[in-house]
């Protein structure tokens, strides 16, 4: 379905050895390919959405530390079974850039000195309506809001979307259609969170906007994860049928996009890393545990493709004892080295 860049992801030495390392508690492998595929990979999608939040993160405590507002809006549109994501997708793109250029949209941001700091989407599934994509988007306003300049806002945005979508055939309610939340700045163990008003403790405007694999659906909705996992796991034909169809539509596609201007005034780095690029980053401060020579490395798969899997958990869990102990059940005499001992 995608290739040989998922299928070598984690699997494919970069040189002659991998390099087992482990932060905190956290291990990892370097000198491994990566993908960079945001949408379907489960090794780099959630380290590419976890490194975009923290880029979100450190752009929205600039914009709330200079003194602006900041509001997480949502968007959606009404959609029933059948639907095919692509066209979904596509069609709420189109209705999307209208309502940016429209005069309606310009009028608000005028008013309240609206811009765009960042965009995400994000498609789920649900058993009663099919494919539900919808965006999230980061604003920022010159001053923070009054609820009730909140609520205007708010009204004008779902209007503005209503208009748009209705041109390209959709539709979308008002109680769902747009909804904008304030953005707040908290002080916690000595750095700055962005957080959304009314989303549980510890839980970011960051996170909310970058990682949406992290989330849990309701009772009839499912994320593309848990669709991922039925189709691989559960062998579920259907799952499967959905899964092919999301990796189709998500092609091409970006996950995140920033608006116009807002890196290059308040983001530490103006360049945008790709996708891949940040999928290939080591983890900064981590430290090399064992070298795990191409051998060695071919004998782990081999075992079983949760073998590497076991090595990582009993590095997280075990220490290097417990690693030099797996190693050698697995590899006895492999052309692999421990480089840390356990204190």
């Amino acid at each position: 379905m995608v290739g040989p860049r998922l299928r070598d992801c984690g699997h494919k030495l970069l040189g002659p050895a991998a390099t087992l390392c482990a932060k905190g508690d956290v291990a990892y492998f370097g000198g491994v390919v990566t993908c960079g595929l945001v949408w379907v990979c489960p090794e780099c999608g959630p380290r590419i959405r976890q490194r975009r939040a923290q880029e979100i993160a450190d752009v929205l405590v600039a914009i709330l530390d200079r003194g602006h507002g900041a509001a997480f809006g949502t968007f959606t549109v009404a959609h029933r079974c059948g639907q095919p994501l692509r066209e979904l997708m596509r069609w709420q793109e189109r209705a999307w850039r209208a309502m940016r250029e429209s005069r309606a949209y310009r009028d608000l941001a005028d008013q309240f000195g609206l811009r765009v700091v960042v965009c995400t989407r994000e498609p789920t599934w649900g058993t009663l309506n099919g494919w539900h994509p919808h965006r999230h988007v980061a604003f920022m306003t010159e001053r923070p809001l009054s609820a009730g300049e909140l609520h205007s806002l708010e009204s004008g945005l779902y209007e503005c979307w209503r208009h748009q979508l209705e041109r390209v055939g959709l539709y979308a309610s008002r109680e769902h259609g747009a909804v904008l939340r304030p953005i707040t700045s908290t002080s916690g163990l000595g750095s700055y969170l962005a957080k959304v008003e009314g989303r549980d403790h510890g839980w970011t405007a960051a996170l909310e906007l970058a990682r949406s694999d992290l989330k849990l659906a309701g009772a009839h909705s499912h994320t593309v994860e848990q669709v991922m996992v039925t189709a691989v796991i559960g062998k579920d034909a259907h799952a499967f049928r959905l899964a092919v169809e999301y990796i189709e539509a998500t092609r091409g596609r970006k996950m995140m996009t920033w608006g116009t201007g807002i890196r290059e005034e308040f983001a530490a780095t103006v360049e945008e890393a790709s996708d891949a690029e940040l999928a290939a980053q080591e983890e900064v401060g981590g430290v090399a545990v064992a070298v795990i020579g191409a051998g060695t490395w071919r004998a782990l798969w081999s075992a079983g493709v949760e073998s590497p899997l076991l090595v990582l958990e009993a590095c997280e869990r075990g220490g290097p004892v417990a690693v030099r102990d797996l190693l050698d059940a697995i590899a006895p005499g492999g052309d692999w080295c421990m480089l840390a001992d356990d204190p």
